[in-house]
């Protein structure tokens, strides 16, 4: 019995679709493209949506080569910002600016 190639390769995509591992992206902020910034918005809720644009416009005014952005973890909800040559570390939970600095978890401005 022969199968199609095109079925073939669709069910060859499928299969091993469910074995890859969800990994997290971690870049540089100056590497940060409008395509990506778009794709991170769009997977987060209004209020998370402008605190991560609120970070963003912050940082921006820095040396952004020192910033580096991640996403995309699994257990991590959003988009979480550190400091290459610092502990601090800034995230947007639930419309909150949090930063954390040395185990300590600070809520900085309120988005709602």
């Amino acid at each position: 019995m022969r199968t199609p190639l095109v079925v073939t390769a669709c069910m060859i995509t499928i299969f091993f679709g469910h074995l890859i591992p969800a990994y997290a992206e971690k870049m540089r902020l100056d590497k940060l493209d409008r395509k990506t910034e778009v794709y991170l918005q769009r997977g987060l809720n209004d209020v998370d949506s402008r605190c991560f644009a609120y970070i963003l416009t912050q940082l921006r005014k820095e040396d952004t080569k020192q910033w580096y952005i991640s996403f995309d973890e699994p257990d991590q909800d959003g988009v979480m910002f550190g400091g290459a040559d610092s502990d601090a570390n800034y995230s947007c939970e639930h419309g909150q600016l949090i930063t954390y600095e040395i185990g300590e978890k600070y809520v900085i401005k309120n988005f709602r």
